[in-house]
């Protein structure tokens, strides 16, 4: 075969392209060195073989696969699959770390971070856990909290809030000198706002704005705060801090973080009473965002909206377009509340026969109370009591949330 190796791939590639050693090299490599890999002397390290890859416009997958048959070291596999995970390839990063020795924890932690980017939450849990077992057995104490606390983020995108929590207090104590410290506190708050502890999330966010120099990171926070207050019923205090956060972010024109604070927006102001308000904001919000997770999450409460106001038909449309969206993603938070909707729009309400499926349906305990905190909001709004007391009942008998004060009845 012509290019059997990657020195033959390479001299080719720059031969055909009648580029000289000098138009090659770059600051990642001297003409020697790339003499040396063209005859097959000297095995590339991960960024100077990147480097080839860009500047000789060779395919990746086939430079990649010539490369790890040169036999790099386990080093070199790690550092090119993190720099492919960077680059977004992540099919091909996942090659590369198949590759690295699984009793090594930092292969491990690669390896749940390349599963997590591709949506595989389970395989990255798995990962993760095994990385923190073996740093714990040789005292890194360092990759022991970074694996923890990944674990504790693939806990949360699976929707099992209680073991998220746990994770990531267990991994501050960890990083707490390290700089990855704030995006821990960041994700335990977040975590916390999921299981309607309001009142701890708020007091992290709120530690973060005052040690925080970063910008990005305090309009994070101040969205959290947000959605914090509006959880404990501050709405007109939720209102400002999400307008304070939807200023930064439309300086930078970050058009899906604009549209998530503006649904926010929209929230305060059903909470505040004043639903035309809302239904407008949400309006304009789904006109720019039709498709995905976000437009779910806004349906929801245009649809409650809808129900409120006497527009059953308009409800059970949009309820039907999310369920369309979701498929059969049960996973997501508001699955339960789109059933709950689909009754109370159609008319079946939200009997017997509603809530077995819904039972049927459950992953855990975490995924059904999460389901179930955010189906409670929706029956609050749209009148119907007697389901918001039946939900509170079972939210308390799992005994589940980190904080039921917020719930009343």
């Amino acid at each position: 075969m012509v290019n059997s190796t990657l020195g033959r791939l390479v001299s080719a590639a720059r031969q055909d392209q009648r580029l000289s050693l000098a138009d090659v090299v770059g600051g990642f490599l001297t003409r020697p060195a790339l003499v040396q890999i063209e005859h097959d002397r000297a095995v590339p390290k991960a960024r100077t073989l990147l480097h080839l890859v860009d500047a000789l416009r060779l395919d990746p997958r086939s430079a990649i696969r010539l490369w790890l048959e040169a036999s790099p070291r386990a080093s070199e596999r790690l550092q090119a699959a993190r720099c492919l995970r960077q680059r977004r390839d992540f099919e091909l990063a996942h090659e590369v770390v198949a590759t690295l020795p699984y009793a090594e924890p930092e292969a491990n932690v690669e390896r749940g971070f390349v599963a997590k980017a591709q949506g595989d939450y389970a395989s990255a849990l798995a990962h993760f856990v095994s990385a923190r077992s073996a740093a714990q057995r040789v005292g890194n104490w360092e990759l022991c909290g970074l694996a923890q606390w990944q674990a504790g983020v693939a806990h949360r995108y699976l929707q099992q809030i209680c073991q998220s929590i746990a994770c990531l207090r267990g991994s501050i104590e960890n990083l707490r000198r390290t700089p990855l410290i704030e995006d821990v506190t960041r994700d335990l708050a977040v975590t916390l706002l999921a299981g309607g502890a309001f009142r701890s999330a708020l007091s992290l966010y709120s530690d973060i704005v005052t040690q925080s120099k970063n910008p990005a990171t305090l309009a994070d926070a101040r969205e959290g705060i947000g959605y914090a207050l509006d959880g404990l019923g501050s709405c007109n205090e939720a209102r400002a801090a999400n307008e304070q956060a939807l200023a930064f972010f439309e300086r930078g024109s970050q058009l899906d973080r604009i549209l998530d604070l503006r649904h926010n927006l929209g929230i305060c102001y059903k909470h505040a009473g004043d639903w035309t308000t809302a239904a407008s904001i949400w309006d304009e919000v789904l006109g720019l965002r039709p498709t995905g997770s976000g437009m779910v999450f806004t349906s929801v409460d245009v649809a409650e909206w809808c129900i409120v106001s006497g527009q059953r038909s308009r409800a059970l449309g949009m309820v039907r377009a999310a369920l369309d969206a979701l498929d059969t993603d049960q996973l997501h938070p508001d699955w339960c509340s789109l059933i709950l909707l689909q009754g109370a729009a159609s008319g079946s309400g939200f009997g017997a026969a509603e809530r077995a499926e819904l039972q049927r349906k459950r992953l855990d305990e975490g995924q059904w109370t999460c389901q179930l905190l955010r189906a409670f909001e929706a029956a609050s709004s749209i009148g119907q009591p007697d389901v918001a007391r039946h939900l509170v009942t079972e939210i308390r008998e799992i005994q589940w949330s980190p904080t039921l004060e917020h719930l009343t009845t």
